[in-house]
C-alpha cells in the first residue's frame, strides 16, 4: 500500500472489496513510518467496519454493477454485501450514494438495510 502513495486510496478500495488487511512495507525506515503512520492509521479507521460486518465469512459472490466496472459488489456468506466505488465521481446503489473510491455495507438480515460506521 504505501510504497506508491499516490495509489493508496485505490488499494484501499480493493482491499475494501475483498474485505482484506492492508499490506504496508515499512523495512527499517523509521522516516518513512513517521510520514504515513497518519495515513495507515486512517486506513485502519476506513477498513475497521468491513472487519467487523464480515469477520471470517467466507466470499461467496462477486459482480460488476456497471457497465465501465466501476461499481463492483462482493457478497460473502454470512449475507453481508459490500459494493465499492472505484468511479472519479459518487455513484447511487439501492438509494446510497457512494463517494469515490468509497465503500457501503449491505445486511440481508436488517429490515433497513443500514451499515455500521
Amino acid at each position: 500500500t504505501n510504497t506508491f502513495p499516490e495509489l493508496w486510496p485505490m488499494r484501499n478500495a480493493f482491499n475494501a472489496l475483498y474485505v482484506t488487511p492492508p499490506l504496508y512495507m515499512i523495512l527499517d525506515d523509521y522516516e518513512m513510518y513517521l510520514e504515513q503512520r497518519e495515513r495507515i492509521v486512517e486506513t485502519d479507521q476506513f477498513l475497521q467496519p468491513l472487519f467487523d460486518a464480515v469477520g471470517f465469512a467466507v466470499m461467496t459472490d462477486h459482480q460488476f454493477l456497471s457497465a465501465d466496472r466501476q461499481l463492483q459488489r462482493s457478497a460473502f456468506e454470512n449475507g453481508v454485501e459490500v459494493v465499492v466505488n472505484f468511479s472519479d465521481t459518487p455513484r447511487m446503489f439501492r438509494k446510497r450514494t457512494i463517494a469515490s473510491l468509497g465503500y457501503e455495507i449491505f445486511y440481508a438480515d436488517r429490515e433497513d438495510d443500514s451499515h455500521v460506521e
